[in-house]
């Protein structure tokens, strides 16, 4: 009798066995595996794939290992410094697992937001913070804690590749554009909100914040003070997207920029004035329209000149951008661009340069028929200055600061 009693509580015990201590256990193997891959003296894009699967296990067994997840996050940097560029997207496999599984794990979240916004994966980011931000409501005040700081993490993730993509498209498509705008703004609203949720907990309860993981606590306090310094950038995005929304000629004028933007891209001139020239009979604040005219007229003029096809037209094409460009300046400082993800700084810097590359070019067709060469001169170095600046990464000004270095005026 005691001998089958023992035989059916076999199975029971070694359930018993396989929990606590003895998974953590067999967590720590499978986690010492996968970080030996990494001391090999030479590893193998198979061992990688293994190593993460090693984790994948490891994290099963023990879904509180910060070890296994400080292991995927080193795992995957040391891969893609040997070039193998799949570890990212096995490292974001093996979190997402995770966190899907045991979505209360909080020190996942970091190396899981970070992974993701290194992939540029959007989407993802913004299904990662709408899922937490409803998981939230069905915590305690400690779990809400958490899941906040984690929305916001990757929401302040997501408003670097939105603002980028949106300024890809600034060429490409006004639908884009457009699409971009109204989502960085209510990605914004929600990261304001979020963080003043977080804020007010920690009001009525200080001790929330010593309970926090250290990897998230540091990184939301980074990423906070990071979007949180430049209100102006999220305002300005804010009132642009109002206007996408609620004004039909300022939607219609920058829609018809964007267009001249792409045409401008062909070198079809024609076209390329033409839509700017409508954008700004359509709404007449539109500086970024009145800024591309002046490149139509430099690009046209300096390729007739070029080409020495029409030198006239080439004269009064740039004659023309060199006394329209003063007055955008004055303009574009007290008012700044009209379109979405275009910095002040950025757009002065360009405007500029690209003053500095028109008197370059009205100097180079006159050469020593020029009565006010020391004038100009000046007028260049100073414009090239400004545009060096207000605008360091402008590849134009780069360009004409190297070439004056070299050559002089």
């Amino acid at each position: 009798m005691r001998r089958s009693r023992a035989v059916l509580l076999l199975p029971f015990c070694l359930t018993l066995a396989a929990c606590g201590p003895v998974k953590r256990k067999a967590a720590g193997y499978y986690v010492d595996k996968a970080a030996a891959v990494m001391e090999a003296s030479s590893v193998r894009e198979n061992d990688v794939e293994k190593a993460f699967g090693w984790l994948e296990k490891a994290l099963k067994l023990d879904p509180s290992s910060e070890r296994a997840v400080k292991t995927a996050e080193e795992l995957s940097a040391a891969a893609a410094r040997n070039g193998f560029a799949r570890a990212s997207e096995l490292e974001v496999r093996v979190l997402t697992g995770l966190v899907k599984e045991s979505p209360l794990q909080w020190h996942a979240y970091p190396p899981l937001v970070q992974a993701l916004a290194m992939r540029g994966e959007m989407d993802t980011l913004a299904s990662l913070a709408a899922s937490l931000s409803r998981k939230e409501k069905e915590l305690d005040s400690a779990g809400r804690h958490r899941a906040l700081m984690a929305a916001c993490l990757a929401r302040a993730a997501l408003l670097p590749w939105l603002s980028s993509d949106g300024s890809l498209a600034l060429s490409a498509s006004s639908a884009r554009v457009r699409e971009r705008a109204l989502e960085y703004a209510a990605q914004a609203e929600h990261l304001a909100s979020a963080r003043a949720a977080v804020e007010g907990l920690e009001k009525k309860e200080p001790a929330l914040r010593t309970g926090v993981p250290p990897a998230l606590l540091s990184s939301f306090e980074v990423a906070m003070n990071d979007v949180f310094s430049r209100p102006e950038e999220m305002e300005k995005l804010r009132s642009i997207a109002a206007l996408f929304a609620a004004d039909a000629a300022y939607a219609k004028s920058a829609d018809l920029t964007v267009k001249g933007n792409v045409h401008l891209l062909a070198r079809e001139y024609g076209q390329a004035r033409a839509m700017f020239t409508s954008a700004l009979r359509t709404w007449p604040a539109m500086l970024d329209a009145r800024r591309q005219l002046v490149e139509v007229d430099f690009q046209e003029g300096a390729g007739l000149a070029v080409a020495g096809s029409d030198m006239k037209q080439a004269r009064r094409l740039l004659y023309r951008a060199y006394e329209d460009s003063e007055d955008l300046i004055e303009a574009a400082l007290e008012k700044g661009p009209a379109l979405p993800f275009v910095s002040p700084g950025r757009f002065a810097g360009d405007l500029y340069a690209l003053k500095a590359a028109v008197i370059s070019a009205v100097y180079a067709i006159e050469g020593r028929k020029l009565r006010n060469k020391v004038k100009l001169e000046t007028e260049f170095k100073a414009a090239l200055d400004e545009a060096v600046r207000l605008a360091p990464d402008s590849r134009l000004a780069r360009e004409l600061l190297e070439r004056y270095s070299k050559e002089g005026f």
